[in-house]
């Protein structure tokens, strides 16, 4: 996870990274560690990746990647995405890489928000992905569409919390009495 080392999180410490990978090694039997770089524009989580690249299978990851080279998410989604191409997965076999394009810029109160086709959230039966009311909304879902073992994916509106600040993926926690989304974090506790 991109988040692991990033210093707003941790403060800088010496063998930040190999201690990352030997925790993550010891308690969740991670045989290998991918290390992005810089996440988005308008990031408000302190280096989360959910919104960067996720993993749709053991062999299939799916990236942002902004074309435009004016936009300041170009140098980085292209950084990501060469650090993807070099990685393996076990037997130094590569990834498959598939990319998704990123959304027009969304901007809220002056600021740009961290939109991102990649904030989406697998669940039983389904993937949430986030829309923006732009042109590459149904190129994004067609792509996750094309690329199973996931689910079908199903649209969030931009009206909906996805497109305030803070991930999609921290909004599936649930109010156990009724069932209903009871509300979205930015990820600042997790």
């Amino acid at each position: 996870a991109g988040c692991v080392c990033a210093a707003p999180r941790d403060p800088p410490r010496a063998g930040g990274a190999r201690d990352a990978r030997r925790a993550l090694a010891y308690w969740l039997g991670s045989t290998g560690t991918i290390w992005v770089g810089e996440g988005v524009v308008g990031d408000d989580t302190h280096g989360h990746s959910d919104d960067v690249a996720r993993f749709v299978s053991a062999d299939t990851i799916v990236v942002a990647v902004e074309e435009d080279p004016a936009d300041d998410n170009h140098a980085r989604s292209a950084d990501n995405l060469r650090r993807l191409e070099l990685a393996t997965r076990s037997g130094n076999r590569p990834l498959r890489i598939v990319t998704l394009p990123f959304p027009r810029p969304v901007i809220m109160n002056g600021e740009r928000l961290p939109a991102s086709y990649a904030n989406f959230y697998i669940a039983n039966g389904v993937v949430l992905v986030p829309t923006f009311n732009d042109p590459r909304d149904r190129v994004a879902l067609t792509v996750l569409a094309n690329h199973p073992p996931s689910p079908p994916p199903a649209a969030i509106p931009p009206a909906a919390p996805a497109c305030a600040p803070g991930p999609t993926t921290h909004g599936h926690r649930l109010n156990p009495r009724d069932s209903r989304v009871t509300g979205f974090d930015t990820g600042a506790a997790t």
